[in-house]
């Protein structure tokens, strides 16, 4: 269930998000108990990620450079609820969602919590990609080889 993606580790980067430099986990499940987190964490791993993973092979596979700009919505010590453990389409997410908060005060107040973490996510996700449109931008490539 499990693949690492490299994460280029340039203090350019580092400068655009401080103390964001770390690899992800790559994982073809959601890690959505704080148990699944755990089992994914290592030192230097900063996230788990779904969604990079196939994009990262395929650009380095080409021999194209990429960077992956995550913003984490579920610490590692914050489960997610029950119904977010299966990737499903978007229309079935938000019936699922509905169904979860329908089931009482507690499962209702869950919902709210992962709107509001979303929220901030998407926040932070924004302000990154603010600060990474200003930076300058280098472009580092191989010199011809002459034969």
């Amino acid at each position: 269930h499990m693949r690492e993606c490299a994460v280029d580790r340039t203090e350019e980067r580092t400068a655009l998000a401080p103390g964001a430099e770390g690899e992800l986990v790559c994982t073809t499940h959601v890690a959505a108990s704080i148990a699944d987190k755990r089992a994914l964490a290592a030192p230097g791993r900063r996230a788990a990620d779904l969604e990079s993973g196939p994009i990262a092979r395929a650009a380095l596979r080409a021999g194209v450079p990429w960077l992956a700009v995550r913003a984490i919505v579920d610490p590692q010590g914050v489960p997610l609820p029950a119904f977010t453990r299966h990737t499903r389409d978007d229309a079935m997410a938000v019936s699922e969602a509905l169904r979860h908060a329908a089931r009482g005060p507690r499962a209702f107040a869950e919902l709210l919590r992962l709107a509001r973490d979303a929220h901030r996510a998407d926040r932070a996700l924004a302000d990154a990609l603010r600060r990474l449109a200003r930076a300058p931008l280098i472009v580092v490539t191989e010199p011809e080889r002459t034969t």
